[in-house]
């Protein structure tokens, strides 16, 4: 939705036990009027943010090693449903789709990250990223796994894996590659 501030925050968020945060500040959304359960990426790729979200073993500050014990807050600190898409321990790039229940349109809305805290071990991605409007939401990630509740799955034929601008993509031949979805095929030709 547009440019995202980043500040590192000194003192951690009452946030549960993260040793760390930092805040994401949302540009208003384009239109006239507010936004309910939107979707916003969250993409970390650079310094300083990254080089904070590398493991501690890897001179950074989030403790586990698939980046689980990043999570976002609101400002009244209640947790935000958020699907992790990617992430590398070693640099600290981070791809997460975090749903945001109102995004104002006129004006800015501030969400936190928080990190850094030895005491979860478990996935927080959640499918409720996605409301029920969305029959399927393919991020191409090595698969055709449907990251909406619907589980509307595909099969793969012919593909080849690639990166993708956000993060991994599928490349199809323009002849005999596609994925299948029960029943209808969806996708065909080159995309990503």
């Amino acid at each position: 939705t547009g440019n995202i501030d980043q500040t590192i925050e000194v003192e951690p968020l009452p946030t549960f036990g993260y040793n760390y945060s930092t805040s994401i500040e949302l540009d208003p959304a384009s239109g006239s009027e507010d936004l309910t359960d939107f979707p916003v990426l969250v993409q970390v790729s650079s310094a300083p943010i990254a080089d904070n979200l590398r493991t501690v073993s890897n001179g950074g500050h989030v403790e586990n090693a698939n980046g689980y014990d990043i999570v976002f807050f609101d400002e009244n600190y209640s947790q935000l449903d958020h699907q992790i898409e990617s992430y590398d321990p070693s640099t600290g790039v981070y791809n997460a789709w975090v749903r945001i229940p109102l995004l104002s349109h006129t004006s800015t809305t501030t969400i936190y990250m928080a990190y850094g805290n030895p005491g979860i071990s478990s996935d927080p991605s959640t499918t409720d990223v996605w409301i029920s409007s969305y029959k399927g939401v393919w991020h191409l990630n090595n698969d055709a796994t449907d990251a909406t509740a619907t589980g509307n799955d595909g099969t793969e034929s012919n593909t080849a894996d690639i990166a993708g601008v956000i993060g991994g993509g599928m490349d199809f031949n323009g002849f005999n590659s596609y994925v299948q979805f029960n029943p209808l095929t969806v996708m065909s030709g080159n995309d990503e």
